[in-house]
């Protein structure tokens, strides 16, 4: 291994695989474990496929900028690419070991770490200083990269709350539906900002409509039969979470005046659309056995499952 030949501390990290979360906790719980909290740098590499140097740019609890973090796990670090930011959580082993408490977050490269207060309030402030500047300036690019942090809080404190209010009813679509999606998981504006949501939804083009991963949450959350319409008109979504969000929503709500609409559905080129139609017309209609599959067994014979519904709706037994 090459010796570094350097005047900053030097913070050693490793990680075994026991310590990867699949699904990271929220973003309180990861800062009140850590022993550091930092944005760094990917330094390069020490000569080991296993071993890096991360560079840290800011740091609250008492991490200095210059420090070079010694990563040795290639479990946690392999995904870094140089000239990126980093947000790290590091616990510490005592002395001068630490580990990543769960994966970098990437974050612009001008996201300051500033506040003074506590580092759970401290991040959150920051976070929220930063997306009101972008979102003001129409740097809308990082105004979602950093949005997305807000969403890994678990409580979100009033002036956040209202930030994302006012974004959400903004013009940009992509970071009003990041809003939108943050503050209805935790219900807030139910009565209003759901209809909103879904009409942008509907009028926004394929590009705009972010990945947030929660759609189904929140269709399902929300659902009632005066959003029947909405969802049928999202199940033609170009997006993939929400037209499959929109298809399960028309099955919660179990309404028997989609029955035709749900026909038509199992002519879908998406095995999944066409199952959740199944599903939906089983729902409605109190029938199970063959007219009620399972996944698995609907993969295996969709066609004749898609040939029952239909016979069945042709017969009349829909009207």
């Amino acid at each position: 291994m090459k010796v570094l030949l350097s005047l900053t501390p030097i913070l050693v990290v490793s990680v075994s695989v026991a310590q990867i979360a699949v699904a990271p906790p929220p973003l309180e719980s990861r800062i009140a474990q850590a022993s550091k909290v930092c944005i760094c740098e990917l330094a390069g590499s020490l000569g080991s496929a296993n071993d890096y140097n991360l560079t840290v740019i800011q740091g609250y609890k008492d991490v200095a900028k210059g420090n070079v973090i010694r990563a040795s796990s290639p479990e946690s670090f392999d995904r870094l690419a140089p000239m990126i930011h980093y947000l790290l959580f590091l616990g510490s082993r005592g002395g001068s070991a630490y580990w990543p408490i769960s994966g970098a977050v990437p974050v612009p490269r001008d996201f300051p770490l500033t506040s003074s207060a506590s580092e759970a309030t401290s991040l959150e402030s920051d976070i929220d200083d930063y997306l009101r500047e972008k979102y003001r300036s129409g740097a809308n690019t990082d105004a979602q990269s950093i949005i997305e942090l807000l969403d890994q809080f678990q409580v979100l404190s009033p002036a956040s709350l209202s930030l994302l209010g006012d974004v959400a009813a903004g013009k940009e679509n992509t970071v009003a539906l990041w809003a939108a999606t943050i503050l209805l998981k935790r219900g807030r504006g139910a009565s209003t900002l759901f209809r909103a949501y879904l009409e942008r939804l509907e009028t926004a083009p394929s590009r705009e409509i972010p990945l947030t991963g929660s759609a189904e949450f929140v269709f399902l959350r929300f659902a009632t039969h005066s959003e029947i319409g909405d969802f049928e008109k999202l199940s033609h979504s170009d997006s993939t979470e929400v037209r499959h969000a929109a298809l399960l929503a028309i099955k919660k709500v179990a309404d028997r005046s989609s029955t035709a609409f749900l026909i038509k559905e199992l002519d879908s080129s998406d095995i999944y659309d066409e199952y959740i139609a199944v599903s939906a017309l089983a729902d409605i209609y109190g029938k199970t056995g063959e007219f009620g599959p399972g996944m698995g067994e609907f993969e295996r014979d969709r066609g004749r499952y898609i040939h029952l519904w239909k016979t069945w709706f042709k017969h009349g037994d829909g009207s």
